[in-house]
C-alpha cells in the first residue's frame, strides 16, 4: 500500500469512527428523550449502542443498534425471538387472551421496525438514528 493510500485509508477510517461515535450518541440522546432519564434506561445504555459489526459469515460491514462491544444486533435477537412459534410462558402470564398467531404478528412488526430503522440508508442527512416520536 503507498504512502497516499495509508494516509486516505486512516483518513476515512477515523473519520468513518468519528461519524460512528457521533451517531451513538445521537442515539443515545433521542432513546433518552423519547422515554426518559430513568435508572432503568440508563443501565440499559451502558449494554447497548449504535455501531459496526463484520458478518462473520459473509464478511458484510452491518451498522445496527447492537449489544455494546459484540456482534450482535437487536434486530437478530428479535428476529430469533420471532422464530418462537408459541407465546412464551411468561408472556402469557400477562397476557392470557394472547394467541400464538397474534404473537408472531407482534414480534414480525417488532423485528421489521428495528430491521428498517436501524438500516444505515434509513439515516437522514441529519444524521438521526432513530427518530422517535410519541404517538
Amino acid at each position: 500500500m503507498s504512502i497516499q493510500q495509508n494516509f486516505l485509508t486512516t483518513i476515512l477510517s477515523e473519520n468513518s469512527e468519528q461519524e460512528l461515535q457521533q451517531k451513538n450518541q445521537t442515539f443515545k440522546q433521542q432513546f433518552l428523550a423519547f422515554s426518559s432519564e430513568t435508572d432503568e434506561n440508563l443501565e440499559c445504555l451502558k449494554y447497548i449502542e449504535y455501531g459496526k459489526m463484520r458478518d462473520e459469515t459473509s464478511e458484510k460491514i452491518t451498522h445496527g443498534i447492537k449489544i455494546k462491544d459484540k456482534n450482535i444486533l437487536i434486530s437478530d435477537i428479535m428476529n430469533a425471538i420471532e422464530d418462537l412459534d408459541e407465546v412464551p410462558a411468561q408472556v402469557k402470564e400477562y397476557f392470557p387472551a394472547l394467541t400464538n398467531t397474534e404473537w408472531q404478528a407482534t414480534t414480525r412488526v417488532i423485528t421489521v421496525l428495528f430491521l428498517e430503522k436501524t438500516d444505515l440508508n434509513a439515516i437522514n442527512n441529519k444524521n438521526e438514528i432513530l427518530t422517535f416520536k410519541k404517538i
